[in-house]
């Protein structure tokens, strides 16, 4: 290997961890002739058939088509205190040693993917080593606790629910008769109370007065 291609590999690993880098903050970098590679973060999902939940997933997508995007030429000029001509010409230095590379081999990013050429273009699959794992889920529902239900369009909570289906607890504690009873001594109270008031006065409107009866006169006098 020439001390042109020794440059050219340095410059090559050295832009693959500036690559990574900028990746990493603004999830998208796209170069000409090489393509666009960015992130995408699934949020986390709810199995509820399965119990689950399942983490963020964060998925590596490669384009082989650059989007014209300059923010990496200058982010990179900055970041090596060079011009953006210099920056520009390092990275069609790393574009020429990747597409050299990968006519022969598949190329590998240690924790973030490999790229092969397949067709005459290239594929690229995300390295899953860091996916993250699903957690159970187990939802816990507390005896006596109050918690929401889902009926049809509506929502109720578990008390609302029990008592439409199965009466209150109360009704239970006390039967209906009860009630009725308490009616019925209610009644006689107030019947016996009417009775007793109109009875004094009847009285006084009335000639009410006590009968005497008298001795009857002799019919006969024995001598």
């Amino acid at each position: 290997m020439g001390e042109l291609d020794l440059h050219l590999t340095k410059i090559y690993r050295s832009l693959q961890h500036y690559i990574q880098q900028y990746l990493l903050v603004h999830k998208k970098v796209s170069i000409n002739g090489w393509g666009t590679l960015h992130i995408h973060t699934a949020p986390a999902s709810v199995d509820f058939l399965n119990k689950c939940i399942h983490a963020p997933a964060t998925h590596l997508v490669y384009n082989e088509s650059a989007d014209g995007d300059t923010g990496f030429v200058h982010w990179l000029a900055q970041e090596l205190n060079i011009s953006i001509s210099e920056a520009s010409e390092s990275l069609g230095h790393f574009v020429s040693v990747f597409k050299k590379n990968i006519a022969a081999n598949k190329i590998v990013w240690n924790g973030w993917g490999s790229f092969e050429a397949v067709d005459h273009s290239i594929s690229f699959t995300p390295d899953t080593g860091l996916k993250a794992q699903s957690v159970v889920a187990n939802r816990v529902i507390r005896k006596g606790a109050e918690h929401n239900i889902r009926v049809g369009e509506d929502e109720r909570t578990n008390t609302q629910m029990e008592e439409f289906l199965h009466g209150s607890q109360s009704t239970q504690k006390y039967p209906w008769w009860i009630g009725g009873l308490l009616l019925f001594v209610f009644g006689i109270i107030l019947a016996a109370l009417f009775a007793y008031k109109h009875n004094i006065q009847w009285k006084k409107q009335s000639n009410y007065h006590l009968l005497h009866p008298q001795e009857p006169p002799a019919l006969y006098k024995i001598q």
